[in-house]
């Protein structure tokens, strides 16, 4: 999931990477979980500067089936990284063509 921090004031926008477990019996049933579970996450508060901060989720954009069976709690967070870049966002997201793909296939 990446989130986006809006700052007031900032022209600048910070970005977070956060990979998070749900449990979901399809891709599209995972989505819209995660999505669901972003809208509890949403928030708008004043930082140390007296600046409104709003935090909300920009794109759901991966999703892994997992074979192992583990017990967790929908949203269960593993990773987290905060940057700057939106072209590193960008870059990162950026996904390849089918024919690109081909190229790492074995025989």
């Amino acid at each position: 999931m990446i989130f986006q921090f809006l700052i007031e004031n900032e022209s600048r926008i910070l970005y977070e990477e956060s990979i998070r477990l749900f449990h979901a019996n399809s891709f599209d049933n995972v989505f819209k979980k995660a999505e669901n579970y972003a809208v509890t996450l949403y928030d708008e508060y004043t930082n140390i500067y007296g600046q409104k901060v709003t935090y909300k989720l920009l794109d759901t954009v991966e999703s892994f089936l997992m074979h192992e069976e583990i017990s967790f709690e929908d949203g269960a967070e593993i990773f987290s990284s905060i940057f700057e870049s939106e072209d590193l966002l960008k870059l990162r997201y950026t996904r390849c063509s089918v024919e690109d793909m081909y190229i790492i296939r074995r025989l």
